[in-house]
């Protein structure tokens, strides 16, 4: 007797998936654009409408509520989506943010650094250097504003930057 109601219910449930399976697909394949999504959601209506059989009063027609069925799992499948791309872009965000950070330290203790070694200069050398570098002014400017020769001032130059790779290549 079971076995005659699985039975019954098993060729029911076949006719039914025949009669709207292709319909169903043919709606939401030019709704969704993607075949493996569409025959995803339409295993998920016929897996539902497989455990609510028995509540079913009128069978009939079933055709709108397995469309109700596939559009809900649709709309859920979208909302999902949405939540996995929103959660992607703010953990992009967030990487992008600690990259930031990580850089702004690093540049910070790199000026920090560049500070330092200025001030382990002679004060005269310091002076030629900011106001070279830190100013843009010419060697020939600033000889003039400090009464020292061009080559004076070449010469603290040269050793600033000399004084800087020594210092910053064993850091």
């Amino acid at each position: 007797m079971i076995r005659l109601l699985e039975n019954a219910r098993k060729k029911a449930f076949d006719k039914v998936y025949h009669e709207t399976y292709g319909r169903l697909y043919s709606i939401f394949s030019h709704i969704v654009k993607d075949d493996a999504l569409v025959k995803d959601i339409l295993q998920q209506v016929f897996i539902k409408l497989w455990n609510k059989w028995d509540d079913i009063e009128d069978r009939s027609d079933l055709y709108p509520l397995l469309y109700t069925f596939a559009k809900n799992i649709f709309i859920d499948e979208i909302r999902k989506k949405q939540v996995r791309k929103d959660a992607e872009r703010a953990a992009v965000q967030a990487e992008q943010l600690a990259q930031y950070a990580d850089e702004e330290i690093h540049r910070k203790e790199y000026e920090a650094r560049i500070q330092e070694i200025i001030e382990e200069m002679p004060e005269r050398r310091k002076e030629v250097f900011l106001l070279s570098r830190a100013q843009g002014m010419s060697h020939k400017k600033i000889a003039s504003v400090l009464s020292l020769s061009p080559n004076t001032v070449e010469r603290h130059i040269q050793e600033a930057i000399k004084h800087f790779k020594k210092t910053l290549k064993t850091s």
